[in-house]
C-alpha cells in the first residue's frame, strides 16, 4: 500500500510539474479598456483605493476627443477605467492631452491640438480634476511631446519637432532633421535647454541628471541639468518613447517601438501593425535589459513595472496591456 501511495504521489507531482511547464511566465496577460489613445500615464501611490494609474487619452484617428482616466490597480474598482470630471476649464477649447506629470496631488497636462499648445495644471481630488490657474504658455512650446514637473515648480518639456506640417515632416524624416528640442521653465521664464535633437520624447529627472529618450536616434541621453552638457548616450535597438522610474534613481522603464515607419502608419490606420518592446535601464550598472518583447501589442508608449505586473499603454489602441513581470 505504501508503494502504491508513493507512486500516486510521484504521478501527481509529475502532472503538476507538467501543468506548470505548460503555462510559462507571460501567459497570464490581458488588456484593460481605457478609451482611445492612452499615450501617457503616471502612477499615483495614494489613490482612494490604493495605487492607481492616471492616464492621458486622446482619439488620434477620429473626433472622439481627449480625456484623463483613472485606473485602480487594486480594490473594488480594480481594472475599471473611470473618466475624470474636470472642473474650471470651461473657457478653454476641448482638452487634447499628451504628456502628463504628477507632483504630489498636482497634475501637469500638455494640451496640444492642431493650432495651439500649452500646459494645464489640475488639483487631483478623488476622480475630479480642478483647474489650478491659467495655462502656462510660451513661444518655445512648439510641438510638445512629454514633460516632467518638479516640486520646486521647474518644468522640462520635449518638443518633437514634428506634427505641424505633414509635408515638412516627410522631408525632415528623409533627411533625419534635428528639429526637436528640450525647453526649461524655472518658475518665471522659459529657455531652450537642449536644441537640435532628432525627435526627443520621454523625460525623467534624478538629481542633477535629466534623462531624454530620443525616438529618432534610438538612444537614451543623460544631460547635466546644471550645465546642460551631455553626460552619456545609451544606444537602444528600438525607438524609445516615454520614461518612468520603476525604482527612482536606479531603474528606468522605457517603452519603445520596433519600427518608426510602422508606428507612423499604425497611427493613421489600424490596418498597419506596430510591434512593441520595452526596456529597463539599470542606471548604476549602465545596463539595458528587456522588460517585455510583445510584437502583438501595437505602439507601446509608456510602461511601468509595479508589484509583479508590467502596465503598458498604447499610442492609439484603446487598451492598457497588463503583463506578467517575468524577470528573475
Amino acid at each position: 500500500m505504501v508503494k502504491i501511495a508513493v507512486l500516486c504521489m510521484m504521478l501527481a507531482a509529475a502532472l503538476v510539474s507538467e501543468a506548470v511547464a505548460a503555462t510559462p511566465c507571460g501567459s497570464d496577460s490581458y488588456l484593460v479598456w481605457v478609451g482611445p489613445g492612452p499615450e501617457d500615464f503616471e502612477l499615483q501611490h495614494d489613490g482612494p483605493h490604493g495605487p492607481r494609474l492616471i492616464l492621458s487619452a486622446d482619439d488620434r484617428r477620429g473626433d472622439g476627443g481627449g480625456r484623463i482616466v483613472f485606473l485602480d490597480l487594486q480594490g473594488p474598482l480594480q481594472n475599471i477605467a473611470k473618466e475624470a470630471t474636470i472642473v474650471g476649464r470651461d473657457s478653454l477649447p476641448p482638452l487634447h492631452p499628451i504628456g502628463i506629470s504628477l507632483v504630489g496631488s498636482m497634475l501637469y497636462v500638455i494640451h496640444a491640438d492642431d493650432r495651439q499648445s500649452w500646459i494645464e495644471r489640475f488639483h487631483v481630488e478623488g476622480t475630479t480634476l480642478r483647474a489650478a490657474g491659467p495655462p502656462l504658455q510660451s513661444r518655445l512650446i512648439t510641438t510638445p511631446n512629454d514633460l516632467i514637473a518638479l516640486p520646486d515648480g521647474e518644468i522640462y518639456l520635449s518638443n518633437s519637432g514634428y506634427g505641424r506640417s505633414k509635408i515638412r515632416d516627410v522631408f525632415a524624416t528623409l533627411f533625419r532633421a534635428k528639429r526637436g528640442s528640450v525647453v526649461h521653465y524655472d518658475g518665471r521664464q522659459w529657455t531652450t535647454f537642449a536644441p537640435n535633437i532628432y525627435f526627443p520624447n520621454g523625460l525623467a529627472v534624478d538629481g542633477d541628471r535629466l534623462f531624454v529618450s530620443v525616438f529618432g536616434a534610438k538612444e537614451l541621453r543623460i544631460h547635466s541639468r546644471t550645465s546642460g552638457s551631455l553626460l552619456k548616450s545609451v544606444k537602444l535597438d528600438a525607438h524609445p518613447d516615454n520614461l518612468l522610474w520603476e525604482l527612482p534613481g536606479r531603474m528606468l522603464d522605457i517603452a519603445a517601438h520596433r519600427s518608426s515607419t510602422k508606428t507612423a502608419l499604425h497611427a493613421l490606420s489600424n490596418h498597419f501593425h506596430s510591434p512593441s518592446i520595452g526596456y529597463a535601464y539599470d542606471v548604476a550598472a549602465g545596463r539595458v535589459d528587456t522588460l517585455y518583447d510583445r510584437p502583438e501589442f501595437n505602439a507601446s508608449s509608456t510602461a511601468l513595472a509595479v508589484r509583479g505586473r508590467i502596465y503598458v499603454s498604447q499610442l492609439v489602441d484603446p487598451f492598457v496591456a497588463v503583463l506578467e513581470d517575468c524577470r528573475p
